[in-house]
């Protein structure tokens, strides 16, 4: 099984999420949110996954979950994840 890492970038209000897996990598995007949304994480389209990322072709689901559990543990202790807009934004809810 080939290793893999998430790493944060930025500080304030937003930044990059880094997700690599041997040579390959997928950019997300993250900002803070508002009320009960501690953060909101953006990652390529279905259509620009399918073109770009050929390595990953199937796995969109698995990598978006790593990278929600990993911003989670790192970031957001106290969240839960929801896959929104056809699995293209992660939202960081706050747990009650």
């Amino acid at each position: 099984m080939t290793e893999w890492n998430v790493s944060f970038r930025g500080s304030g209000r937003a930044g990059s999420i880094l997700y690599t897996e041997g040579a390959h990598e997928i950019v997300f995007e993250w900002e803070l949110g508002g009320r009960d949304v501690v953060a909101l994480i953006s990652g390529p389209t279905p259509q620009d996954w399918d073109r770009d990322l050929p390595w990953a072709l199937g796995r969109r689901r698995e990598i978006l979950t790593r990278v929600a559990r990993e911003a989670i543990r790192a970031r957001a202790l106290s969240s839960r994840a929801e896959f929104m807009d056809g699995d293209t934004t992660i939202v960081l809810r706050k747990t009650t």
